[in-house]
Protein backbone atom coordinates (compact mmCIF):
# COMPACT_ATOMS: atom_id res chain seq x y z
CA UNK A 1 0.00 0.00 0.00
CA UNK A 2 1.19 3.49 -1.35
CA UNK A 3 1.35 6.14 1.12
CA UNK A 4 -0.02 10.11 -0.14
CA UNK A 5 1.50 11.61 -2.72
CA UNK A 6 3.41 14.08 -0.88
CA UNK A 7 5.47 11.48 1.51
CA UNK A 8 6.97 10.06 -2.04
CA UNK A 9 8.31 14.05 -2.52
CA UNK A 10 9.25 13.83 1.24
CA UNK A 11 12.06 11.02 0.78
CA UNK A 12 12.89 11.92 -3.62
CA UNK A 13 13.61 15.46 -2.57
CA UNK A 14 16.97 14.83 -1.97
CA UNK A 15 17.53 13.25 -5.71
CA UNK A 16 15.41 14.92 -7.54
CA UNK A 17 15.79 18.88 -8.10
CA UNK A 18 11.76 19.38 -9.09
CA UNK A 19 10.62 17.14 -5.90
CA UNK A 20 10.67 20.38 -4.14
CA UNK A 21 7.82 22.01 -6.73
CA UNK A 22 5.50 18.57 -6.95
CA UNK A 23 6.02 18.77 -3.03
CA UNK A 24 4.51 22.13 -2.49
CA UNK A 25 1.90 21.06 -4.75
CA UNK A 26 0.64 18.05 -3.24
CA UNK A 27 0.28 19.35 0.05
CA UNK A 28 -1.57 22.54 -1.46
CA UNK A 29 -3.94 19.91 -2.61
CA UNK A 30 -3.99 17.97 0.23
CA UNK A 31 -7.11 17.59 2.26
CA UNK A 32 -5.65 15.50 4.60
CA UNK A 33 -2.88 17.53 5.68
CA UNK A 34 -5.59 20.67 5.65
CA UNK A 35 -8.34 18.78 8.23
CA UNK A 36 -4.87 18.14 10.76
CA UNK A 37 -4.18 21.79 10.85
CA UNK A 38 -4.72 23.45 14.22
CA UNK A 39 -3.73 27.05 15.84
CA UNK A 40 -0.95 26.29 17.66
CA UNK A 41 -0.66 29.78 19.01
CA UNK A 42 -2.03 33.24 18.61
CA UNK A 43 -0.04 36.35 18.41
CA UNK A 44 -1.71 39.36 19.88
CA UNK A 45 0.45 41.87 18.90
CA UNK A 46 -2.07 44.36 16.22
CA UNK A 47 -4.69 45.98 17.34
CA UNK A 48 -7.03 45.49 14.19
CA UNK A 49 -7.86 42.59 11.35
CA UNK A 50 -4.67 41.21 10.21
CA UNK A 51 -4.64 41.64 6.27
CA UNK A 52 -1.16 40.28 5.47
CA UNK A 53 1.76 37.33 6.81
CA UNK A 54 5.13 37.50 4.94
CA UNK A 55 7.50 34.82 5.82
CA UNK A 56 11.43 35.70 5.52
CA UNK A 57 13.47 33.72 3.57
CA UNK A 58 15.12 31.29 6.02
CA UNK A 59 11.87 31.29 7.91
CA UNK A 60 12.83 33.11 11.05
CA UNK A 61 10.96 36.45 11.08
CA UNK A 62 6.68 36.97 10.34
CA UNK A 63 6.28 40.37 9.08
CA UNK A 64 2.44 41.47 9.46
CA UNK A 65 0.24 44.21 8.12
CA UNK A 66 -3.08 45.16 9.86
CA UNK A 67 -5.94 47.58 9.95
CA UNK A 68 -3.90 49.36 12.86
CA UNK A 69 -1.75 50.53 10.42
CA UNK A 70 1.42 49.02 11.69
CA UNK A 71 3.80 46.25 10.41
CA UNK A 72 5.14 44.62 12.57
CA UNK A 73 8.32 41.80 12.34
CA UNK A 74 8.03 38.67 15.21
CA UNK A 75 9.53 35.49 15.68
CA UNK A 76 7.75 32.86 15.24
CA UNK A 77 8.95 30.34 17.53
CA UNK A 78 9.21 32.16 20.98
CA UNK A 79 6.24 34.30 19.87
CA UNK A 80 7.37 37.93 20.46
CA UNK A 81 7.75 40.72 18.60
CA UNK A 82 11.08 42.05 16.90
CA UNK A 83 9.92 45.58 15.97
CA UNK A 84 7.12 47.19 15.65
CA UNK A 85 6.85 49.95 12.78
CA UNK A 86 3.52 52.94 12.87
CA UNK A 87 3.49 53.57 9.29
CA UNK A 88 1.91 56.84 7.33
CA UNK A 89 -0.48 54.69 5.88
CA UNK A 90 -3.86 56.31 6.11
CA UNK A 91 -5.58 53.25 5.57
CA UNK A 92 -5.51 49.30 6.23
CA UNK A 93 -2.55 47.38 5.26
CA UNK A 94 -3.37 44.82 2.52
CA UNK A 95 0.62 43.63 1.74
CA UNK A 96 3.79 43.73 3.08
CA UNK A 97 7.05 41.87 1.99
CA UNK A 98 10.82 41.62 3.09
CA UNK A 99 12.81 43.04 0.21
CA UNK A 100 15.46 39.92 -0.47
CA UNK A 101 19.24 40.86 0.05
CA UNK A 102 18.92 43.64 3.13
CA UNK A 103 19.27 41.08 5.82
CA UNK A 104 15.32 41.59 6.98
CA UNK A 105 15.99 45.02 7.28
CA UNK A 106 13.92 46.57 4.67
CA UNK A 107 10.22 46.04 3.95
CA UNK A 108 7.85 47.55 1.24
CA UNK A 109 3.85 47.39 2.15
CA UNK A 110 0.82 48.50 0.90
CA UNK A 111 -2.49 49.50 1.59
CA UNK A 112 -5.94 50.99 0.95
CA UNK A 113 -4.46 54.65 0.73
CA UNK A 114 -3.16 53.87 -2.61
CA UNK A 115 0.34 54.36 -1.03
CA UNK A 116 3.14 52.71 -1.01
CA UNK A 117 5.79 52.56 2.06
CA UNK A 118 9.54 51.47 1.71
CA UNK A 119 10.50 51.18 5.39
CA UNK A 120 14.30 50.63 6.31
CA UNK A 121 13.97 48.93 10.05
CA UNK A 122 17.28 50.93 10.70
CA UNK A 123 16.40 54.50 9.78
CA UNK A 124 12.66 54.26 9.96
CA UNK A 125 12.59 57.91 10.73
CA UNK A 126 14.79 59.05 7.26
CA UNK A 127 12.08 56.54 5.41
CA UNK A 128 9.17 57.29 7.04
CA UNK A 129 8.37 60.04 3.87
CA UNK A 130 9.60 57.25 0.97
CA UNK A 131 6.25 56.61 -0.58
CA UNK A 132 5.55 55.73 -3.86
CA UNK A 133 1.81 56.61 -5.49
CA UNK A 134 1.33 55.06 -8.32
CA UNK A 135 -2.03 54.12 -8.42
CA UNK A 136 -5.11 56.24 -8.14
CA UNK A 137 -6.55 53.83 -5.89
CA UNK A 138 -6.43 50.82 -2.87
CA UNK A 139 -3.17 48.87 -3.78
CA UNK A 140 -3.67 45.34 -2.94
CA UNK A 141 -0.45 43.12 -3.18
CA UNK A 142 2.99 43.49 -3.35
CA UNK A 143 5.72 41.48 -4.97
CA UNK A 144 9.63 41.72 -4.61
CA UNK A 145 12.04 39.95 -6.82
CA UNK A 146 14.45 37.10 -5.74
CA UNK A 147 17.97 38.04 -5.06
CA UNK A 148 16.91 42.46 -6.47
CA UNK A 149 16.45 44.59 -3.02
CA UNK A 150 15.62 47.33 -5.08
CA UNK A 151 12.76 46.24 -7.51
CA UNK A 152 9.68 45.32 -6.27
CA UNK A 153 5.73 44.95 -7.63
CA UNK A 154 2.41 46.11 -6.94
CA UNK A 155 -1.09 45.60 -7.94
CA UNK A 156 -4.01 48.15 -7.41
CA UNK A 157 -6.38 50.25 -8.67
Amino acid sequence: MTGPVYFDGILSRQWDPYSNQRLKHSVRESREIIQRMRLMKRLDVHQGCVNTLSWNKKGTLLLSGSDDHKLIITNPFNYKKVHEVHTSHRANIFSAKFLPETSDLKVVSCAGDGMILYTDILREEETAACTFNCHAGTVYEMLSIPGDPNTFLSCGE
